[in-house]
């Protein structure tokens, strides 16, 4: 994708490199939370139908934030409320065991 804008190769003004490359990050790990089946903060996204869902949706929005236009920017961070959501109410939260 850094081929279709500069800002990714930090090439332009300040404030597009800064908001190209958020979203950028933002959507790889969108990609990689749809991928692996777990998203940080929210759990594995894997329990019952609503699992492939917010995997694809997750995946989607990713792709949609990660090229570097400012409108699939936009749908991506609209995208991207209803799949953390939908991850959140239905996904299985774990967390890490404390030690002993």
């Amino acid at each position: 994708f850094f081929v279709l804008n500069p800002a990714l190769v930090m090439e332009g003004p300040v404030d597009q490199i800064i908001i190209m490359t958020a979203s950028a990050l933002l959507g790889v790990t969108l990609i990689a939370s749809g991928l692996q089946g777990y998203m940080i903060y929210v759990g594995r996204l894997d329990k019952g139908w609503t699992g492939p869902v917010t995997r694809v949706l997750a995946i989607v929005t990713g792709l949609l934030l990660a090229y570097p236009d400012l409108y699939s920017t936009l749908i991506g961070l609209a995208l991207m409320v209803p799949t953390v959501l939908i991850g959140r109410l239905t996904g299985v939260r774990t967390f890490a065991e404390p030690a002993e």
